[in-house]
């Protein structure tokens, strides 16, 4: 399925848009829920929606296929299922009462799953080869794992907690990056010679 082709200002737009809802679900929504089932819904919700705006620009200007990005944004969230192993339940009081963040909040576990998971795509499909998928994995992970902040990010080795101003401050540019990156696609969607859109 192609990609459709949107313009950079429309992008541009939803990507400030999407971060000030990111925003508001981080700094108010999530910290106002009291109910372990609403915490265990809102904030997947709010990790899905900074994967989806790594993705977004990409998807949109025809840089990456629906495959590439539905993979990235799912790893964002899913990560989260770390919790339900350590705590041998999936029940969210259960999960949410562990003492830390397992250990596959950490950037060791992040660079493997992405490897693998593009490693699987590219024997899926021989056009998935390149780096683009596992970049793009990898970016999702770690925008899980600094944005919660308290994890075990450095194991094996002890490290503190990531402060909030990382998170915003790589994660929000990058977005825009990408947009920046995509902007040599054509309006059919294809890439420019040589550009990262050879994964697609």
């Amino acid at each position: 399925m192609k990609a459709p082709y949107v313009s950079i200002k429309s992008i541009g737009l939803l990507l400030a848009l999407g971060w000030g809802l990111v925003w508001l679900g981080h700094a108010y929504v999530v910290p106002w829920l009291q109910m372990p089932l609403l915490i265990g819904l809102a904030d997947p919700a709010v990790h899905g929606l900074v994967a989806l705006l790594l993705v977004l620009p990409l998807f949109l200007r025809g840089v990456v296929d629906a495959w590439v990005g539905a993979v990235a944004v799912l790893v964002g969230v899913l990560i989260d299922l770390d919790h339900a192993i350590a705590a041998g339940s999936f029940d969210f009081k259960a999960m949410l009462s562990l003492p830390g963040r397992p250990l596959g909040h950490s950037l060791l576990v992040a660079a493997l799953v992405a490897a693998a998971l593009a490693l699987l795509l590219r024997l899926w499909r021989a056009r998935y080869a390149g780096w683009g998928p596992f970049y793009l994995f990898l970016a999702s992970l770690l925008s899980h794992i600094v944005r919660d902040g308290d994890t075990p990010w450095a194991y094996p080795w002890e490290a503190g907690p990531i402060p909030p101003a990382v998170f915003w401050g790589v994660f929000v540019p990058l977005s825009f990056l990408h947009l920046g990156y995509a902007v040599p696609v054509g309006r059919n969607g294809a890439a420019a010679p040589g550009d990262a859109a050879s994964h697609r």
